[in-house]
């Protein structure tokens, strides 16, 4: 794994980099996203929808229904959007459509997992890991891909946006 660390000064910071991930996301692309309750992992769940040209207020927490689909707007992908952090593990991943690290779910689509530790060892080891942490006013961030897969290569430039925002 290749990882990038930096600092999100605020909640706009977040979304901008979420913006810049769902601009880069395409089909089949698993984005897992972790931290702390309330360090901003829907926020940037909003960001990625945006970029990915859906509109941000389609996007609520999936938590009481675990999985949320977004219908393709933009660029025609649909966002599946899945909170595990209710699961009582791995075994439940099929009452949500889940089969073989997901690959019924990814078709077409851009999958984002918040609480993804919970899920780590079925998710597809090409993923982008995305993971905040409470940091004084602010968060800390955490990018990391598999060396060779497309996210690594992208790894700068998403920071890049990070130092910009």
């Amino acid at each position: 794994m290749i990882e990038r660390t930096d600092e999100l000064v605020d909640e706009s910071a977040t979304r901008a980099l979420g913006v810049a991930i769902g601009s880069a996301a395409g089909a089949g692309d698993v984005i897992a996203l972790d931290g702390e309750l309330g360090v901003g992992k829907t926020a940037m769940t909003w960001g990625i929808a945006v970029g990915m040209g859906l509109s941000e207020g389609v996007v609520s927490s999936p938590t009481f229904t675990m999985v949320q689909e977004y219908p393709g707007e933009g660029h025609g992908l649909a966002m599946v959007h899945i909170d595990a952090y209710r699961l009582g593990g791995v075994e439940e991943l099929e009452t949500i459509g889940w089969v073989e690290e997901g690959h019924e779910l990814r078709r077409n689509a851009v999958v984002v997992v918040e609480w993804a530790e919970k899920i780590a060892g079925e998710l597809p080891g090409d993923r982008l890991c995305v993971r905040l942490t409470h940091a004084g006013q602010g968060r800390g961030l955490s990018l990391a891909a598999e060396a060779g897969s497309h996210w690594a290569d992208r790894l700068d430039d998403l920071l890049a946006v990070v130092s910009g925002a």
